[in-house]
């Protein structure tokens, strides 16, 4: 079941589907309930699909904003996995962060505002800039950094209403570091597969000083242990069974401040990047763990892949045509994306050391 047109998806799912039913999904509402007016037609497809096929075995979006609606059928239909009142803390910032401080993470101060009034006293209080974004949002979108009692007026008028938001301390460092720890859990809760990223900066400032992205996979030996020891630890607290995960930190120094779990498959091409880094099909692990089997993946191989973005609005030194004739045996993927935080084209870069990932990037982002 989906929202979009038969005639768009494409061959290969096409092939693997013996139905397919088209619904309107969006049934949300801002704080990451649903809306029974418009979750009831949905529920009304999957009684169709359950009267057809049987008891649904697994219910999946591995979409953020639909997270809630895969509970709310989970519950109904009385399906293994994760139930709305299970939720809550994988999906709301305020939440998080005692299971985040129990795994060993440190995080900024933090609480659900109220008014104006209680925004300037906890800025006072914390010190610096702070951070409002919603409760339950997802990436950078509706986040503001204020610095001043004229950004908080303004964050006040122009915020999304009936959105529940919370503020935190801001992560102020010249020296840190935007990481996360990436992997799959099995139906027991052990992790098959982990991985740590490395991005030259977070979300909110790519999307709000419009510098290009890129980040890359460390190599096994070279995630610090104590980010090893932090993650393991997050995914027990979490409970986290048959589920990916992508978990946000800043590093300074040795401490890891945890930002916010992502209970799916990180976005876009994270999966490409583990598999051509560490040459395994995390895919057909996934469908392994959700058939309940005991996987023992095993890595053949242990490289670097990057991912670079490229924006029309900018004058490079390489075109990208130059770029991609150079160092094409590098380049694992590429594609034309037109996305604001990504870029206009967007490559794969697999290495086998720092060296010759460095080398690439400077030649892909440096500018007349």
């Amino acid at each position: 079941m989906g929202d979009a047109a038969y005639a768009r998806l494409n061959a290969d799912l096409k092939s693997s589907l013996r139905s397919y039913l088209r619904q309107e999904l969006d049934c949300y509402d801002p704080n990451g309930g649903v809306i029974e007016s418009k979750y009831l037609p949905i529920r009304r497809k999957v009684e169709r699909l359950a009267k057809e096929y049987g008891k649904p075995q697994a219910v999946e979006s591995f979409n953020e904003w639909w997270l809630p609606l895969d509970a709310r059928l989970r519950q109904d239909f009385d399906v293994e996995g994760l139930k709305p009142d299970e939720l809550e803390r994988l999906i709301r910032k305020s939440k998080m962060k005692p299971v985040f401080q129990a795994a060993g993470a440190q995080t900024a101060r933090g609480e659900i505002i109220q008014d104006v009034a209680h925004m300037l006293a906890f800025k006072q209080e914390v010190g610096g800039d702070i951070i409002a974004k919603p409760d339950r949002g997802l990436g950078s979108a509706h986040t503001y950094r204020l610095r001043t009692e004229a950004d908080i007026q303004q964050f006040w008028r122009k915020k999304k209403p009936g959105t529940t938001y919370f503020m935190e301390k801001f992560i102020q460092d010249e020296h840190r570091q935007f990481m996360s720890f990436d992997g799959l859990t099995d139906p027991w809760g052990d992790i098959v597969f982990y991985t740590a990223h490395v991005y030259n900066d977070g979300d909110l400032e790519i999307a709000t000083t419009g510098k290009t992205i890129y980040y890359y996979n460390l190599k096994r030996a070279e995630i610090p242990a104590k980010l090893r020891e932090i993650g393991f630890n997050t995914v027990k607290g979490f409970g986290l069974r048959k589920r990916f995960f992508h978990i946000e930190y800043f590093r300074i120094g040795e401490d890891y401040y945890c930002v916010e779990i992502n209970a799916r498959p990180p976005g876009f091409v994270h999966l490409d990047m583990m598999n051509h880094a560490a040459g395994i099909d995390i895919w057909a692990a996934y469908a392994k763990v959700m058939k309940n089997e005991k996987v023992v993946l095993r890595p053949t191989c242990d490289k670097i892949c990057m991912q670079i973005g490229r924006f029309n609005r900018i004058r490079y030194r390489t075109s990208t045509k130059q770029l991609v004739k150079k160092y094409y045996s590098n380049i694992a993927y590429q594609c034309s994306l037109g996305v604001n935080l990504y870029g206009d084209w967007v490559g794969l870069i697999l290495t086998g050391d720092h060296g010759k990932r460095q080398e690439i990037l400077e030649a892909a982002i440096a500018q007349d």
